[in-house]
């Protein structure tokens, strides 16, 4: 049978798992330079804050510290969640841009603004990725965490490599002149 110490340094464990894992991370960025607004991550603060007033209270019996230890087991995993959403959003938006992007790998620009290596491998790097994150779209596994963070990793610095050649093909609406024809009437 635990204690109800046992219980108590759990309890403490698991909340300062999350605050360092989860919490720390997402408010500093430090998840893939993910933007979280603070209102997404004041619930999960204030659920933070009463696990812990629970935890703090001396008169904190065993199944209160118990029902902290499952309330932090399910707010660990709406947090890895929330955290998979968001690098799934990143990566959906990512795959159109770098697609874009390698197809122009065979202009002139990008004998100037890629080095021959990244012109050799960002097509079959991105071949590859995308066939990766297709199979796992289509298989019955759950997202791995690590796993899609890898992809975002690969994907993020592709992008800034051929965000420049997108960009120098793909007219500029400013620079775009709206001609209309005249009319007899003006």
């Amino acid at each position: 049978m635990t204690t109800i110490a046992e219980l108590l340094r759990d309890a403490k464990d698991r909340i300062s798992d999350i605050k360092k894992s989860y919490l720390a991370p997402m408010e500093s960025k430090k998840i893939h330079g993910i933007q979280w607004k603070s209102s997404d991550l004041q619930g999960f603060k204030d659920r933070i804050k009463n696990l812990d007033k629970t935890v703090e209270d001396r008169k904190a019996t065993a199944s209160a510290l118990e029902g902290v230890i499952a309330h932090s087991k399910e707010l660990k995993t709406e947090l890895n969640e929330e955290i998979i959403t968001k690098i799934l959003v990143q990566i959906e938006d990512l795959f159109p841009k770098c697609e874009a992007g390698v197809k122009k790998i065979t202009g002139d620009h990008a004998r100037t603004a890629l080095t021959p290596q990244q012109r050799k491998e960002f097509p079959i790097q991105f071949k590859n990725d995308k066939a990766w994150y297709d199979g796992l779209n289509t298989s019955k596994s759950e997202y791995s965490r690590g796993d899609l963070g890898s992809l975002l990793d690969k994907l993020i610095p592709m992008w800034a490599a051929l965000k420049p050649l997108v960009e120098a093909e793909t007219p500029n609406k400013d620079t775009v002149l709206d001609i209309k024809p005249k009319t007899g009437r003006q």
